[in-house]
C-alpha cells in the first residue's frame, strides 16, 4: 500500500527531462509563426494621426473645450427636446419612431462625415437615440395590445 502512495507524489527531475519538458511546453516560435504582419511606417504614421496621436506614442490630441459643454448648451439641447417631444406627442406614434430613427442615423453620418468633436453634439445625439428606442419600444407594444400586426 504504502508503493501505491508514492507513486502519486511527483518525482524529481533531472536537468535533461527539464529542459525537454519546457522546449516542448514553449508551443511555436514567434519568429516562424509572427503573430501580425508587418506594416509601413508611412500607413501606421497616417492611421494614427487620424486618431490624434503621433507615431512617438504621445498622447492624442484633444481641446478641453471640445469635452466641456456649459448649463446653457445643456439647457438649450433639453430645450430642443422638449420642443421635439410636443411635437411627436400629435404624429402617430410608428410615425414619429421612424422619424426618430431617420434622425438618428443622419445625424450619425453627419457626425462622422464632419468629424465634430463637441460634446454637445454628441449628447444631442446620444438623447435622439433615446427617443427612437423609447418610441420605437412604445410603438410596439401599443401595436401588440391592439393586435394589429
Amino acid at each position: 500500500m504504502a508503493d501505491d502512495d508514492s507513486t502519486l507524489l511527483p518525482t524529481k527531475m533531472d536537468a535533461a527531462e527539464e529542459s525537454t519538458a519546457q522546449s516542448t511546453d514553449a508551443g511555436p516560435d514567434e519568429e516562424s509563426y509572427p503573430l501580425a504582419p508587418e506594416l509601413p511606417r508611412h500607413y501606421l504614421q497616417s492611421l494614427l494621426e487620424r486618431l490624434g496621436y503621433s507615431i512617438d506614442g504621445d498622447a492624442p490630441r484633444v481641446d478641453s473645450n471640445e469635452r466641456r459643454f456649459s448649463l446653457f448648451g445643456l439647457l438649450a439641447c433639453l430645450g430642443v427636446l422638449s420642443v421635439v417631444l410636443a411635437i411627436g406627442r400629435n404624429l402617430p406614434l410608428a410615425i414619429f419612431a421612424g422619424l426618430a430613427g431617420l434622425a438618428v442615423v443622419f445625424g450619425q453620418i453627419a457626425i462622422s462625415v464632419l468629424r465634430v468633436r463637441w460634446s454637445l453634439v454628441h449628447l444631442a445625439w446620444w438623447l435622439a437615440l433615446a427617443v427612437y428606442l423609447v418610441a420605437s419600444a412604445c410603438a410596439v407594444l401599443v401595436r401588440w395590445q391592439n393586435r394589429q400586426w
